[in-house]
């Protein structure tokens, strides 16, 4: 007995439960298959695929596959004339089905549990899928089709290398090359993460309370979370500004996110930068220090933190952009013997307006050995630096007066500690 086509028929049944079981959980009244059945399907399937693999009997997989469309289109037309014209079970059914036939291929198998749960996930919260598709706004969805756009259409046509011929060979020569497939990864990368903590935020509702807003905005914009609650925090309430203390508290997250955003970033990018993860932690752990202390006098404040759509065409282009420009200037520095200044002033530079690009400049010239790491930790976290002095001078002209000078001390502790940081590896 071969065990491991024992194992794989085994898994298929697990599977087609799976499924099955949350099918007879969320059905209503007209659907036709539960439990019991989707575990049928599924071995039917692996049933297929064992024969025409191991028996050659490949007539039989057509003549299953069509049997059973035959089957679910009855059905459906059944169901659908007492009232009920849902297909969902119908599809599901055809999924199990092919799944199951792919369970039986060990090159595929991992494909078909990973597509497994997945269904199982997407049927599991079709109420909440449901809502979050009623309730998108007509701006989120166009602007959710712009990065579908840049992600799956512009990035694959996109070419690797280009080539502008401006310069000959010599110290210029590097200047002619561009990578235009890479900058927009990067772009596509970078709007990828900012969804997923739009969508977190939507989710979980606006008026949640503002130290989970701030945690889940950290994800999008740390600089949209302190402008959201430095506008709040003049707000009044019975002639008297409201509580600053857990708008300071949500900011505090917010940076804290963005602290391990930054860390999580470069590090996926060169893994020879996780050093920069002392500076990151002593951060971190000063920053929930000091939320720890500032969370006794929050009164559990609710606060709405409005997040536009992270996903307008006009911020990729000012990203990229970004990022060319900043990988041209370090070119350039290294082409005019400028060195490791150029980087660094250019990483400081940019930090004021967005840190995204010089970490996933700097991180990437470094990966290819074009800086040098302890040059790619210091300009990265220069802009990390120059990224908290923009919070706390908006949260000093933009916030009330408590606010803005508790927030900008906050900050300016984590500037020191970076800044004493940066001193201590440049001195051994």
């Amino acid at each position: 007995m071969n065990f491991g086509i024992l194992l794989n028929f085994i898994t298929s049944l697990a599977l087609g439960a799976l499924i099955g079981i949350e099918r007879q959980r969320g059905s209503k009244s007209g659907g036709f298959a539960g439990i019991r059945t989707f575990i049928l399907i599924s071995l039917l399937g692996s049933l297929s695929s064992f024969l025409y693999q191991e028996l050659a009997y490949e007539i039989l997989l057509p003549t299953f596959f069509i049997t059973l469309a035959v089957l679910i289109i009855a059905t459906y037309v059944i169901s659908a004339l007492k009232g009920y014209i849902g297909i969902t079970e119908e599809i599901s059914a055809y999924i199990v089905f092919l799944l199951g036939f792919m369970i039986m291929f060990d090159d595929y198998r991992n494909y078909a549990l990973i597509f497994g749960v997945i269904v199982v996930v997407l049927l599991s919260f079709k109420d909440v899928l449901h809502k979050f598709a009623e309730e998108t706004k007509d701006v989120e969805w166009n602007d959710t089709l712009k990065f579908a756009l840049i992600a799956f259409v512009i990035l694959p046509l996109l070419p690797e290398e280009i080539n502008l011929k401006l310069f000959n060979e010599g110290q210029f020569y590097n200047l002619n090359l561009i990578y235009p497939r890479e900058i927009w990864l990067l772009v596509v990368f970078v709007c990828a993460i900012s969804f997923i903590g739009y969508i977190l935020v939507k989710i979980v509702g606006e008026k949640k309370g503002v130290n989970l807003i701030g945690a889940m905005g950290g994800l999008v914009s740390s600089t949209a979370v302190t402008q959201s609650m430095s506008s709040y925090s003049k707000s009044k309430v019975k002639n008297k500004f409201v509580n600053h203390k857990p708008l300071v508290t949500a900011t505090l997250i917010a940076t804290i996110v963005q602290s391990i955003r930054v860390f999580v970033i470069s590090v996926s990018i060169n893994k020879e930068l996780s050093s920069i993860i002392i500076p990151i932690l002593v951060v971190i752990i000063l920053g929930v220090l000091l939320f720890l202390f500032l969370s006794k006098f929050d009164d559990r404040l609710q606060t709405k933190l409005k997040l536009n759509s992270p996903f307008k065409l006009k911020p990729a282009l000012i990203l990229g952009s970004l990022y060319a420009l900043l990988t041209f200037l370090s070119k350039l520095s290294f082409a005019m013997n400028w060195g490791k200044s150029g980087i660094l002033i250019a990483s400081a530079v940019t930090g004021f307006f967005d840190i995204d690009p010089v970490i996933l400049t700097v991180s990437s010239l470094s990966a290819n050995g074009d800086v040098l790491i302890q040059d790619a930790i210091c300009a990265i976290l220069l802009s990390f630096i120059s990224n908290q002095i923009t919070k706390s001078i908006i949260a000093l002209t933009s916030g009330s007066k408590k606010y803005g000078l508790l927030t900008s001390k906050i900050l300016l502790s984590f500037v020191i500690i970076i800044l004493i940081y940066i001193f201590y590896i440049k001195l051994i």
